[in-house]
């Protein structure tokens, strides 16, 4: 079963551009997010996923993976003790996959146009890093949209530079995304600010757009070395507009 506490992987619902505000907001604080709440992979349960706009609305390990051991949980953020942190663990030899996912009612619907943007910050701790292995679309079912650029995968440790992100150091990883008459036309990954990649989004959605997946790892259950953790903060989506 999944967890009831948070509102990134990660379905982010899209609601249109008249929306005074991002979709979703998602810092992680009380009483939203209670300090310690938290998700095992091992056994797949935790009290971390819950109702948007303030939380994630899903977590959840790969079916099949029998050696997944990280957790994730809502802790003080190291280094401000006022604010919280997703912080995820993965004990050395362990495989790392799964999803996180955001999704709401609303929706873009065909002929819609616009420019959305996820965001948030990003501190590695220590180990390996690289934790994200990529954001893909979603229907407004929660389905992996076939036949667009969801199948190949926003690669974050390649495009957003993970190997070189600074253990300690918070980072600000931005994606926008530029909606066509039918299609996402376009792309930009921003990393503090600096563009790191621009690419065209390929092929017609084919039906509605509801929302983002992150997926952790990939889908190669890669297994790390070392000890490794890192955390989320300030997850943002919604309209451009809405965040100027």
């Amino acid at each position: 079963m999944n967890t009831r506490c948070i509102s990134a992987l990660a379905f982010f619902s899209l609601t249109g551009l008249a929306v005074a505000g991002p979709v979703f907001d998602i810092n992680f604080e009380p009483p939203a997010c209670p300090e310690g709440a938290s998700f095992e992979a091992r056994t797949n349960r935790g009290n971390l996923a819950g109702s948007a706009p303030a939380m994630i609305t899903d977590i959840t390990t790969r079916d099949g993976v029998t050696d997944n051991a990280w957790t994730a949980s809502v802790v003080k953020s190291l280094s401000d003790e006022k604010n919280h942190w997703l912080k995820f663990d993965i004990p050395a030899g362990t495989a790392f996959s799964g999803r996180i996912q955001a999704h709401d009612p609303y929706r873009i619907n065909k002929g819609d146009t616009g420019t959305w943007f996820l965001q948030f910050d990003y501190t590695p701790l220590e180990g390996e890093g690289g934790f994200l292995g990529g954001w893909t679309f979603i229907d407004v079912n929660g389905i992996q949209i076939s036949n667009h650029i969801n199948n190949h995968p926003f690669f974050f440790d390649s495009i957003a530079g993970g190997p070189r992100f600074t253990p300690g150091k918070t980072s600000r990883v931005r994606l926008e995304i530029d909606m066509g008459s039918s299609a996402a036309t376009a792309f930009r990954v921003f990393v503090d600010g600096k563009q790191v990649v621009a690419q065209p989004a390929f092929n017609n959605i084919g039906n509605e757009l509801g929302g983002f997946a992150f997926h952790l790892a990939g889908e190669s259950n890669p297994v790390f070395n070392s000890a490794t953790s890192f955390a989320f903060d300030n997850i943002l989506f919604g309209p451009v507009e809405a965040s100027k």
